[in-house]
């Protein structure tokens, strides 16, 4: 029993680690397109925003996670609701997911 408890805990982990993952890049995804689509240059971009450069590229790669203060100043700059940048990243998310579900398993090499 405490194995099986041991492993369902390990699949969940390893979920929510995949999922983090995902929406880090979604997000990353969102801000890079909205920048670009306002036609700023990462560097200005991030100065305007008050981020570091490198914290700018970080999260436009994904590999890191924006504050909930830091959403808000990209989106204040953006001119955006932070509400919409969530909001798209989800639907990246989502789109991503489905995708993921609906993919065949691979053929075994018999």
């Amino acid at each position: 029993m405490y194995s099986l408890l041991m492993e369902y805990r390990a699949n969940i982990s390893a979920n929510q680690s995949s999922d983090t993952e995902l929406v880090k890049v979604a997000f990353g995804e969102v801000i890079e397109r909205h920048r670009i689509d306002a036609d700023f240059d990462q560097r200005p971009f991030s100065k305007i925003v008050g981020i570091s450069n490198s914290h700018l590229r970080k999260i436009e790669a994904g590999a890191t996670c924006p504050t909930l203060i830091t959403v808000w100043k990209l989106a204040s700059v953006l001119e955006v609701d932070p509400g919409t940048l969530v909001t798209e990243a989800n639907e990246v998310v989502l789109t991503r997911k489905m995708k993921q579900s609906h993919r065949k398993p691979p053929k075994a090499n018999l």
